[in-house]
C-alpha cells in the first residue's frame, strides 16, 4: 500500500524543476517534500561518480557525507551538465545522463580534493589544458580531470579568485550558468531554464557542445533576436552581479539553518552576456557597448587590443 509520499514521489520523478519551484511555494509541509526528494535526486547521480559499482547503502552515506563536507569546507560548488540533468524531468522524452561530475574550487583549493579522491581510492586528478581564450583564462586557474569509467569524468575547475562562481559566468551559454553548494542551488538564468532553453555568451559553444544541448532538449539560440517577449535580467547587456540576488534563484535544498556561503554573496564579480541587445521588445533593443573583455583596459591587455585594431 502506497502512502501519500511514495506518490508523491512518483509525480515528482515526472516534474521538471519548474514545476518543482512553483509546487514549493505553495506549502511548507510540500516545500519540504520537494527538497528532500531534489537532495535524493542529486545524491543518486553523484554516488556514480563516486563509487560506479554500488557500495552498501551504509558505505554510500559515509562516501557522500564526506564529499558534501569536502565542498563546504573548500567553499567549491558543483557546476554542469548534472545541474541541468536535476533540472530537467527524469521521464523526459529524451533521456539522457551527465557524463561529467564538474566540480568549482577557489584558488588554491585544488590540492586538498587531490588528497580526497586519492584518500577514497577513486584515483588520481590529472592536469587538464585550459582553452586559449582571454576570457577563460582571465577567469580559470587550472583544470584537472580525474576518468572514472569510460566516458564519465570528474573534472575540478579552480578559478582564479576565492569565488567559485569565476568558473560558470564564463560559460559558453546561460544553461551552465548555476552552482550546487550543499543547501543552495543558485541559478544566474532561471527563466532560461525554466523555458529549457539558452543563451550564448562571449566564450561560444563548440559544435559538439551545441549538439549536446539540443539533445538534452534545450533550445540554444546564438543571440535573442527571436525572442517575443522583454528579455528582463537575461538581457545580454545588463550587467550582472554575484553578489546581488537580482534576476538569481536561489533555492534552498538544505536545511533552514543554512547560510549562503560568504565568498559567493560578497564577491564583487560582474558580468555580462553580449555587447548589443537584437531583441525589439526589449527597452534596450539596439543599445551597443564596447566588447566585454577582461583585462582589455590594462597592461594585460595591450596585445589583446593590438590584435583588435588588425582586425
Amino acid at each position: 500500500m502506497l502512502d501519500c509520499y511514495d506518490v508523491m514521489e512518483v509525480v515528482l520523478e515526472y516534474t521538471n524543476f519548474k514545476d518543482l519551484w512553483s509546487l514549493a511555494q505553495t506549502d511548507k509541509a510540500l516545500q519540504l517534500m520537494i527538497r528532500r526528494f531534489f537532495r535524493t535526486r542529486v545524491d543518486r547521480q553523484i554516488a556514480m561518480f563516486l563509487k560506479p559499482k554500488s557500495p552498501p547503502v551504509e558505505q554510500l552515506e559515509t562516501l557522500l557525507y564526506k564529499f558534501w563536507e569536502r565542498i563546504t569546507l573548500s567553499h567549491s560548488a558543483v557546476h554542469g551538465s548534472l545541474l541541468l540533468y536535476m533540472e530537467r524531468c527524469v521521464r523526459a522524452a529524451k533521456p539522457w545522463v551527465p557524463g561529467n561530475l564538474n566540480i568549482a574550487v577557489p584558488f588554491g583549493a585544488v590540492r586538498p580534493w587531490i588528497r580526497y579522491f586519492s584518500d577514497e581510492s577513486a584515483g588520481t586528478l590529472k592536469y587538464r589544458e585550459v582553452e586559449v581564450d582571454s576570457f577563460v583564462l582571465w577567469h580559470i586557474a587550472s583544470r584537472w580531470e580525474l576518468e572514472i569509467i569510460p566516458g564519465k569524468f570528474i573534472i575540478i575547475t579552480e578559478t582564479r579568485g576565492p569565488c567559485v562562481a569565476e568558473a560558470v559566468i564564463v560559460s559558453p551559454h546561460t544553461a551552465n550558468m548555476q552552482l550546487l553548494t550543499r543547501d543552495f542551488l543558485i541559478m544566474y538564468y532561471p527563466q532560461k531554464a525554466f523555458d529549457e532553453s539558452a543563451l550564448d555568451s562571449w566564450h561560444y559553444p563548440t559544435i559538439p557542445a551545441s549538439q549536446d544541448l539540443d539533445r538534452r532538449g534545450v533550445r540554444k539560440s546564438i543571440d535573442n533576436s527571436s525572442w517575443v517577449t522583454q528579455c528582463g535580467w537575461a538581457c545580454p547587456i545588463l550587467w550582472r552581479r554575484v553578489s546581488k540576488d537580482r534576476g538569481t534563484l536561489i533555492f534552498r535544498v538544505g536545511d533552514d539553518t543554512a547560510v549562503l556561503d560568504r565568498t559567493i554573496t560578497c564577491s564583487h564579480l560582474k558580468w555580462r552576456l553580449g555587447d548589443t541587445c537584437y531583441n525589439s521588445e526589449c527597452k534596450n533593443y539596439a543599445t551597443h557597448y564596447y566588447p566585454y573583455i577582461p583585462g582589455y583596459f590594462s597592461a594585460l591587455g595591450a596585445e589583446l587590443r593590438s590584435t583588435l585594431r588588425d582586425q
